[in-house]
């Protein structure tokens, strides 16, 4: 079984589901955040380009305690809910920068 395999198994019921939680993180899909239990927000529709997308992985990936794993994988979801499976499309098409996404239509 793959990392896809895995993650789809994963997900496979969310899409009916709001808030979802994955450890100490809970992503709202109403809000466009991805909160940890003690109130560390991450405010999705201010990730507007791809430096900001890939910043916020490394500052999550930099702090001890913060589940690292499940915050990817939440943000990975949030990202391909909001942009209906086309993740890498929206954040960096053929290798790209993007400095241009909007979250809300």
């Amino acid at each position: 079984m793959n990392f896809s395999d895995v993650y789809e198994e994963l997900v496979k019921d969310w899409e009916n589901t709001d808030p979802i939680t994955m450890g100490m993180w809970t992503f709202y899909k109403d809000k466009l955040t991805i909160e940890d239990d003690s109130g560390y927000v991450v405010p999705l529709e201010e990730i507007v380009s791809t430096g900001e997308f890939l910043d916020w992985i490394l500052q999550i990936h930099s702090k001890d305690g913060f589940e690292f794993e499940n915050f990817v994988n939440l943000l990975i979801y949030a990202a391909e809910w909001n942009f209906h499976g086309n993740i890498q499309g929206v954040f960096c098409p053929s290798g790209l920068n993007r400095e241009d996404i909007r979250w809300r239509d």
